[in-house]
């Protein structure tokens, strides 16, 4: 028996090796071209006494609490639990 501890891993999946990954877990390709949509626009902006940055590209993470992001996550992990 092999235990991974995969807490952040969901903070640290790369969007490329994500969308790279997902043809091989037979997801249809207009769900990954809008998911590659979705996921290529996420920014975050840092405000900090009262000054707003510049909005920071997002590149690595799925998204937690939304419907799709266990079965996505599954199929982007699922290369090294086999």
């Amino acid at each position: 028996m092999a235990v991974f501890d995969i807490s952040k891993a969901f903070d640290k999946a790369s969007h490329y090796a994500l969308f790279n990954k997902l043809p091989d877990g037979h997801v249809p390709v207009c769900l990954i071209h809008v998911l590659v949509n979705w996921y290529g626009k996420s920014n975050a902006v840092v405000r900090w006494n009262g000054v707003t940055y510049h909005p920071l590209r997002i590149l690595a993470g799925v998204y937690q609490g939304e419907v799709l992001s266990p079965p996505i996550f599954s199929v982007y992990i699922g290369g090294v639990v086999r």
